[in-house]
């Protein structure tokens, strides 16, 4: 799809982020290699790599970090460039894919730091490209890869399990961040398909299936973008949150979220109408306020959000169903937006399950900026 790329390009900076601290780990295994295999083994070195490398154990680790950090880098690129590709992947043919990478960019590395060595040194070209190729072809190269091949597996299985479940929540349950349930105060965005009993009935399930996938991909996409959270994915609903600890723009970001998402669908109507015959619309609702949060499961773990705000959330969704879809909220999300939001007061509603009234707001299609 075609605004998938032009998201790729805008979200490119979250991933260099990443790539970078991936980077650094990777300089740092690099000084691991090199302190096990090669400090205090001079002579070896010097037989090894005869004039390259300094003798010294501090020069040794920062030649460790730099080729590290430089393969980490290279690796980086790669998957900043090629992730709308490689998501297509299944888990084991993206950690395959990445290991043949590590190969690749492993081998260029470290032939192009010789070389470059080498000819800095003042050697001809011709020995310069034997004493390499002698390098590559002994026995320490391939220690080097059955150093690295192990590790850039872990990496990537770590970013297949990450993008599954999501950044914030992977680190949070590896950190037991949430094995004690505890207090947040976070703003919520659901979004749901309209229409969906009679698209689904339009189309057979598979076909509803990929609608469903093209739609959440662009959701992902600008969801990392506007960083929010992608709580959960339920059926043709997804919930997208923000921490307001963290970003007291959360709520701005919710309602601009849920604009250019719309606007997204809408600039991609011509590849709807030919793939679907369909123009898929979303219907949305905001809140915000204290939930609790915990780690629940045993076998299949995640983090569970619970409180009234959800429940205030999925049932703002019914209003917005019966006002052709707009954007509902409530007066504590109104009050944190810029003066100059569009909105309009619909009236004070004592919703489903709930003995108190909610002053309900519908918002029209006027935050569409790029995020803050």
């Amino acid at each position: 799809m075609s605004v998938s790329r032009k998201i790729d390009k805008r979200v490119r900076p979250v991933f260099i982020k990443q790539g970078i601290i991936l980077s650094f780990f990777w300089g740092l295994f690099g000084m691991l290699y090199i302190y096990i295999r090669y400090i205090g083994q001079t002579s070896e070195i010097r037989d090894t790599f005869p004039y390259v490398l300094p003798l010294n154990s501090s020069g040794l680790l920062l030649v460790g970090f730099s080729t590290g950090f430089l393969i980490g880098l290279f690796l980086a690129l790669i998957n900043v460039y090629s992730g709308h590709y490689l998501s297509k992947l299944s888990v084991w043919q993206g950690i395959i894919f990445n290991l043949a990478m590590v190969f690749v960019v492993s081998l260029f590395c470290i032939g192009s730091i010789l070389l470059i060595a080498l000819l800095l040194k003042g050697f001809e070209f011709t020995t310069v490209w034997s004493i390499t190729i002698s390098v590559i072809l002994s026995h320490h190269l391939l220690s080097i890869f059955a150093f690295m091949l192990p590790l850039g597996a872990l990496f990537n299985l770590a970013r297949e399990i990450s993008l599954r479940l999501g950044p914030n929540h992977f680190w949070k349950i590896l950190s037991g961040s949430y094995r004690k349930p505890i207090e947040e105060n976070r703003v919520f965005l659901f979004v749901d398909l309209a229409s969906s009993t009679s698209i689904a009935e339009h189309l057979s399930h598979i076909r509803y299936s990929e609608l469903i996938q093209d739609c959440f991909e662009e959701l992902s996409l600008i969801a990392l973008e506007f960083n929010g959270s992608i709580y959960q994915f339920v059926g043709d609903e997804a919930v997208i949150t923000w921490s307001l600890e963290k970003d007291q723009k959360a709520r701005n970001k919710a309602v601009k979220l849920f604009f250019a998402f719309r606007k997204a669908l809408e600039n991609n109507t011509c590849y709807f109408s030919e793939k679907y015959n369909v123009q898929p619309v979303f219907r949305g609702a905001v809140h915000s306020g204290m939930v609790t949060i915990a780690e629940i499961g045993v076998f299949k773990k995640e983090i569970a959000y619970h409180g009234d705000v959800l429940n205030t959330t999925a049932r703002l969704m019914q209003i917005s169903k019966e006002n052709n879809n707009k954007l509902a909220m409530t007066t504590i999300v109104m009050n944190g937006l810029p003066e100059c939001s569009k909105s309009e007061f619909l009236g004070e509603y004592v919703l489903r399950g709930k003995n108190s009234k909610v002053t309900v707001y519908l918002l029209k299609e006027s935050s569409e900026a790029a995020p803050q």
